[in-house]
């Protein structure tokens, strides 16, 4: 039985419209419509693809007058171009074609790879005037004389089957009409061509597939129907010459739909198959269910579904029958890739045939791997083996299917993996006869699982390595996951204790004990946080400022189930922080507070009064002869001095009040919460009789003394440039007073100063 009649022709409509359409409007003469007419029915009459390649090519030579013609193929991998066997020609053009049978065109490489990628004809009129680089084959068509070439595609739709590439021993000018007349039979007979390359592809399978029950088809990613076995005819109940070229449509009106299509197109590209109960249409109109599985095949870069079909009508209301179907599909599917096989019942379990030829797989023809020469189990890697003998005899003992997998050694030295899945075949008494299963070649899977295992080692020593400490914890506060760096941060000696030792995040690490909450509550809001800034207790209870980067963990639910994230030791730069804010606001000589500190007590002073309704005093100070001191005994004793009299002044003052240095020997005092004016001066008296006492510097007992001047809020100003200026000019008042006192201000005391020496812009 052939799957496909060999003289299946192509439909009358076709072949009227083509010599109709070329006669009336593009060919007058009588030989063009015979070339119409040749071309058609050689494809017709052709039993496959080659030998329609052949009748082709000696077609268009004979009726056109070129000399020599060849076919390029697209690999089934889709790679590269190869040489067809057909070829026409004379015996003097032997060595052009025994050259070109080794060659192989990627795309734009030569003529036939520019032609391939670009899907139209190409004429070269003269090859002996053509750049090398335009046609690669250049000295040995100039050694046969050759002239012309011509390259045209056989498309169906955007992809190319086949690049016929023709030559003569002349040149020829441009020839629109012919090479688009050829172009255009050659485009619109594509589809046939198409149909007898599946059918060759296939021929290796005709007998498995005739044997099986469930249906099998091989369409195009439209539905169109190119091969089908006898088991899919009975099961719609139409003949071949009924279906071939057909759309599934005509069998499931939903098949064609573009939800339809996409819903398979996305399963094969995703999971490698699409399966469903399907409700199909026998040609009868009778109503028929089906256990549908596609899946995907690439032939030469182009996709193709192979379908098998199991008719469950009857079986439907048996669960136990339906498995056994299901089962049966299942193995159909297994078996249409890679290379199916039998074995014999042998201790070793030899082969004893192959559904397809093995040189692509292996490197060796069929009949080495068979017989005598070299057996299928001598390229078998002698350490794997072992276990593929235990594997098939486990399985023939539990009379099951097995899988595994191995690795063979090709002929060429190249190691290479594969799968293997098959089962025993049993007579009624129960007794193996043989084995049955399929090779199938997983080399590329292989290599990916390599690069992913040490993507994986090269992954986990930057995890490992790390300078951050990198986490996953639970939502209810224990860690899952840690690396090296977070247990030296924590203080920890490994991993394995941190992870033992903590069972409560919250209460163990964090210093504020909101802090955890905080962080859980920021996550659920954005998603993630950053920088977020603790203090948190090492495992010998030392204090440590740290700062996390951290994202919510979620199931396929949109659940979260925990956090992950990354932890930096920070101690350090807070500290810097923390003197950079200190040396920012303070005298690095007397560590009193500096000018832009008391202004910002002063500011805060002037913003509580009106709640708080309280007065408070502001004083200017300088010491009495200080320059003198400085400049008699040097700096290094005036310095030592301001510091003394810095220690002396915090004493004079109460708790609250602050003491400033303004500048060389100023200072500047706030005096919070006072009744009256009097209580100002009481503690400015008290600061002159402090200053009074003798100071004992480098063995030398130093005198010196202070004017003070006193500005009281409100009375005296509402504002920091106010009080500041009134101080001042009471300052002056007491100077002009012979010294060592103090003044209130008084507006006859008032003197024009240049504020700006004064104030200095809140910071």
């Amino acid at each position: 039985m052939k799957l496909i009649p060999d003289d299946l022709a192509l439909p009358l409509p076709i072949y009227s419209s083509l010599i109709m359409h070329y006669d009336s409007t593009e060919i007058a003469s009588t030989k063009e419509t015979e070339f119409c007419q040749a071309i058609t029915v050689a494809i017709d009459r052709s039993v496959d693809f080659q030998s329609s390649l052949k009748l082709t090519l000696d077609r268009v030579c004979e009726l056109t007058g070129w000399d020599y013609g060849e076919a390029w193929i697209p690999r089934l991998d889709g790679s590269t171009l190869e040489y067809s066997p057909v070829w026409y020609g004379s015996s003097n053009l032997e060595s052009l074609r025994k050259f070109s049978k080794a060659l192989t065109f990627p795309p734009n490489v030569g003529l036939p790879g520019r032609v391939w990628l670009s899907k139209q004809p190409e004429l070269i009129p003269d090859i002996s005037q053509a750049p090398k680089a335009i046609f690669a084959r250049m000295e040995l068509a100039l050694t046969s004389r050759l002239k012309a070439g011509l390259a045209i595609p056989i498309l169906v739709g955007d992809y190319v089957l086949a690049v016929l590439v023709f030559f003569m021993f002349k040149s020829k000018q441009e020839d629109y009409l012919l090479i688009n007349l050829v172009f255009n039979i050659t485009t619109q007979l594509g589809e046939f061509f198409e149909i007898k390359r599946i059918q060759e592809i296939f021929k290796n399978q005709y007998k498995m597939l005739e044997i099986i029950a469930e249906g099998v088809s091989v369409s195009d990613e439209l539905g169109n129907i190119l091969f089908f076995n006898n088991s899919f005819c009975t099961i719609f109940g139409y003949a071949p010459e009924e279906l071939i070229g057909k759309n599934l449509s005509l069998i499931n009106r939903r098949l064609p739909e573009k939800n339809s299509l996409r819903e398979i197109t996305l399963a094969l590209n995703t999971q490698g198959f699409w399966s469903k109960e399907l409700n199909n249409f026998q040609k009868d109109g009778t109503v028929i269910i089906t256990n549908t599985r596609f899946s995907a095949l690439t032939i030469s870069g182009k996709q193709y579904w192979v379908g098998v079909w199991e008719n469950i009508t009857a079986q439907k209301q048996g669960e136990t029958e339906l498995q056994k179907n299901q089962q049966k599909l299942a193995s159909a599917i297994d078996l249409l890739p890679g290379i199916p096989f039998h074995a014999n019942n042998n201790t070793q379990w030899s082969m004893k045939s192959f559904g397809k030829d093995t040189w692509e797989l292996t490197g060796y023809k069929t009949e080495e791997l068979l017989g005598n020469g070299s057996s299928y189990n001598e390229i078998v890697y002698p350490e794997d083996l072992p276990k593929v003998l235990i594997a098939i005899n486990f399985a023939i003992s539990k009379k099951q299917d097995y899988q595994v997998e191995y690795r063979i050694c090709t002929k060429s030295g190249e190691e290479k993996w594969v799968w293997e899945k098959g089962r025993g075949v049993f007579d009624n008494q129960g007794e193996v006869l043989n084995l049955e299963g399929i090779i199938i070649d997983i080399t590329e899977r292989k290599q990916a699982e390599e690069s992913l295992r040490k993507a994986e080692i090269k992954y986990r020593s930057i995890f490992e390595n790390a300078v951050e400490g990198i986490f996953q914890s639970s939502v209810d506060g224990r860690y899952l996951i840690a690396n090296q760096m977070l247990a030296k941060i924590y203080g920890y000696k490994s991993v394995e204790e941190l992870l033992l030792d903590f069972t409560d995040i919250n209460c163990q690490l964090y210093v504020d004990p909101n802090r955890r909450t905080e962080f859980m509550s920021l996550i659920q809001e954005q998603g993630a946080v950053l920088g977020f800034e603790s203090q948190i207790y090492r495992k010998d209870r030392s204090i440590i400022w740290i700062s996390e980067n951290a994202s919510g963990l979620y199931n396929s639910e949109g659940k979260l189930v925990g956090y992950e994230g990354t932890v930096v030791d920070i101690t350090e730069r807070k500290r810097a922080e923390a003197t950079i804010q200190y040396q920012a606001f303070h005298d690095l000589l007397t560590t009193l507070p500096n000018r832009a500190l008391f202004n910002e007590k002063l500011i805060i002073s002037l913003e509580n009064a009106p709640t708080h309704q309280h007065k408070f005093a502001v004083m200017f100070l300088d010491l009495d002869r200080f320059k003198k001191i400085n400049d008699t005994l040097g700096h290094a004793v005036g310095d030592r001095l301001l510091q003394n009299v810095a220690e002396r002044l915090k004493s004079c003052l109460r708790e609250g009040d602050t003491v400033a240095r303004w500048g060389g020997d100023e200072f500047t005092i706030l005096l919070t919460q006072i009744l009256n004016r009097n209580d100002a001066g009481k503690i400015a008296q008290r600061i002159i009789d402090a200053l009074k006492l003798p100071f004992y510097l480098e063995n030398q007992e130093l005198h010196t003394s202070t004017s003070v001047g006193i500005a009281v809020y409100p009375e005296d100003g509402e504002d920091v440039e106010t009080l500041l200026k009134k101080a001042d000019s009471a300052l002056y008042e007491a100077k002009k007073k012979g010294r060592n006192n103090y003044q209130y201000y008084m507006p006859k005391n008032h003197q024009p100063i240049h504020l700006e020496a004064l104030i200095q812009p809140k910071l």
